[in-house]
């Protein structure tokens, strides 16, 4: 969150950062203040602490000190970076540092292609006995893809596009073959080999791995974000035995039929009529009147709608191609269908086509149907279709 929309953000890597911190360095911070611990109690500190000599990574205790630790370099490189403005956070070993404007040549540039971090900083690390991954340095602007710990951070936190498309893979091949899809992720992706692994003969390592990407995703996005809800809600369709939480998800994204997307201008005209007719024919439809209530969240609500509904009737008149969310709902079905997924929009056209249609380029090659007056027509229409 510190580095969203920044024009230039240095990301350096600390090389073997837990690797970096042996015995004698955590004994000597908890000797020194502000904790100043007997030397006794230190030495046996120090020796819970660590294994082999240096601080393991993986251990509860080893971020926390490691934090105590690396507290000087931190504020050494604070102090470095103020008076130009510069934004500093670490997480472990990785550092990053970012400017909403012209980043300072001096603290890192690009030659070749290349990140160079300055010689001063460079200096602090070395008298703070770390060790920069050279390699892993790397300058971005706000036209790259900037990164800091793996999130994408150019307008706002997101998770990379590649990792959302490996989960919804990894997804879609064990629910196809649960056996297969694990060893497939574990031995051909992974890498690993075949007697350093126990795999499992139903794919539960793997079912167990996908609910942690899942959980990571929910973690950034939130846990109402619609690619999470989407695939957590493939995995309840066929998990034989689900988590518990995943029972409550299922409920509570009960499946509506439709989702009637419109203009408030059309509501008496067009959408009231059409959900009357639906409703007769026993169609449960998502109308925003009839489902959002006084202090729901519109957009919460609004992207549930959407997700929970098999189709989607775009009413598309004059009036909707002008509004920002009836064109908001419209291509967040329009990129689920581009992106494999399986909701149905049905443009429902009132007006003149020609001007309505220019305005949603990517919705000219689909079939519609004409308002003409017809909520029974139409309604009698949308059943069938749900019937098919």
């Amino acid at each position: 969150m510190l580095h969203k929309k920044s024009s230039w953000v240095l990301n350096v890597d600390i090389k073997d950062f837990f690797g970096s911190i042996n015995f004698g360095r955590v004994r000597a911070v908890f000797i020194a203040k502000p904790f100043e611990i007997h030397p006794d109690v230190a030495t046996v500190i120090a020796q819970i602490c660590c294994f082999n000599n240096y601080l393991p990574q993986g251990a509860a205790t080893s971020p926390i000190v490691s934090n105590i630790v690396a507290s000087t370099l931190d504020n050494r490189i604070i102090k470095h970076v103020r008076s130009h403005h510069l934004t500093y956070s670490r997480y472990a070993d990785d550092v990053t540092i970012s400017s909403r404007r012209a980043f300072p040549r001096e603290i890192a540039h690009i030659i070749d292609g290349q990140t160079i971090v300055g010689e001063e900083l460079s200096s602090i690390f070395a008298r703070a006995r770390f060790e920069i991954n050279e390699k892993k340095s790397r300058l971005q602007s706000k036209y790259d893809r900037q990164e800091v710990t793996g999130l994408v951070t150019n307008k706002k936190v997101n998770v990379p596009a590649e990792y959302k498309n490996n989960v919804r893979a990894a997804i879609y091949q064990w629910v196809k073959d649960p056996k297969e899809a694990e060893k497939h992720y574990y031995i051909d992706v992974l890498g690993l080999k075949p007697e350093d692994i126990s795999l499992t003969d139903d794919g539960s390592r793997l079912k167990h791995n996908l609910y942690g990407r899942l959980s990571f995703i929910a973690m950034v996005k939130g846990k109402d974000d619609p690619t999470y809800v989407k695939l957590i809600l493939k995995m309840a369709e066929h998990d034989k035995s689900p988590p518990k939480f995943l029972n409550a998800i299922k409920e509570e994204y009960e499946m509506y039929d439709v989702f009637l997307c419109h203009a408030s201008e059309d509501k008496e005209t067009i959408v009231e009529p059409l959900y009357n007719e639906l409703k007769k024919l026993g169609v449960h439809a998502f109308y925003d009147t009839k489902v959002i209530a006084w202090g729901d969240s519109l957009i919460e609500t609004i992207n549930k709608g959407l997700i929970k509904s098999k189709y989607v009737v775009a009413i598309m008149t004059e009036n909707s191609v002008i509004k920002a969310w009836p064109q908001k709902e419209i291509n967040a079905v329009l990129n689920g269908d581009i992106s494999g997924g399986t909701k149905r929009l049905l443009p429902l056209i009132h007006g003149d086509k020609e001007k309505i249609l220019s305005s949603n380029y990517l919705m000219s090659d689909k079939l519609y149907v004409e308002w003409k007056e017809n909520p029974e027509e139409i309604a009698k229409k949308i059943k069938d279709l749900l019937a098919s």
